[in-house]
This record gives C-alpha cells, sequence and structure tokens, in this order.
C-alpha cells in the first residue's frame, strides 16, 4: 500500500476517534446537566440532548465564554427513561412544542402532562413545562 494512503486511513481514523471523543463528551455534560435538574438516576438515562438558551440574546452560551450574569435562561431538551418508569405514571394528553423533533428524531403522539409527576421529578421548582411518553419512554423538558 503506498505511504500516502497509509496517511490517509491515519488520518481518518484518528478524525473518528476525536468526533466520538466529543460527541461522547457532550453526552456527559447533557447527562451532568439532566441529573443536576432532575430525580433520575445517571444510568436510568439515555439518548440525553440539552440546549440552554440565553433568554437575552437568544444564544446558546459556549463553554469557552462566561454567562452574562444579569440573563435569563431557558434550558430545553430530551432524555430517555426506561418505558416502565413512566408506565405508571397517568397525565393528561398535552402537545409540544413542534421543535421536540430535533431531540428524539421521531414523531411522538402519545404525549401526556402530570403535575404531581413534574413536582417528583424536579429537583426544583420552575416554571416550564415537563413532558412525558409512556409509549417510548422520552421526556421533554422546556423550563425558566
Amino acid at each position: 500500500m503506498p505511504p500516502r494512503v497509509i496517511l490517509r486511513l491515519l488520518f481518518a481514523a484518528v478524525a473518528l476517534i476525536g468526533i466520538s471523543f466529543f460527541s461522547f463528551d457532550d453526552e456527559e455534560q447533557d447527562i451532568e446537566t439532566i441529573c443536576k435538574l432532575f430525580n433520575v438516576r445517571q444510568e436510568n438515562i439515555s439518548a440525553p440532548s440539552v440546549r440552554i438558551i440565553n433568554k437575552l440574546t437568544g444564544n446558546e452560551p459556549s463553554n469557552r465564554e462566561l454567562p452574562y450574569q444579569d440573563a435569563d435562561y431557558r434550558i430545553e431538551g430530551c432524555f430517555r427513561l426506561p418505558v416502565q418508569a413512566l408506565s405508571q405514571v397517568k397525565g393528561t394528553p398535552q402537545a409540544p412544542a413542534d421543535d421536540y423533533h430535533q431531540y428524539t428524531g421521531e414523531t411522538i403522539s402519545d404525549w401526556l402532562r402530570d403535575d404531581a409527576f413534574k413536582t417528583s421529578l424536579l429537583k426544583r421548582q420552575v416554571d416550564g413545562d415537563v413532558l412525558f411518553s409512556p409509549r417510548t419512554g422520552w421526556v421533554y423538558f422546556n423550563l425558566d
């Protein structure tokens, strides 16, 4: 095999390792954020995705910049719990904002809202939505 081909294969392998490292790091950071907000065990969370949005600018603060001290933040995202964790919870049907697709990657038709479930799930009471899908295990949140 020519050295040029070997070099390209090596570069591609290093790039794939780097991409997987950064995506794994993002997932760990999202799980950590979810655990700070919700009374859920880390090992029960799968497919976490969290966005923190500065209400003043509408932008997501990057890890390298200091957040505005006087700005309010909105946090939204999804995570999956084992279906059996949600199967006993009763709620009323609810339609979330259409942007939940960016987190789940699928259309979900059985979103429910239950205020007692929200209260038990959140570590601190905040305004916003916490919806869940008992069929799929997804939990969607949009908190102020």
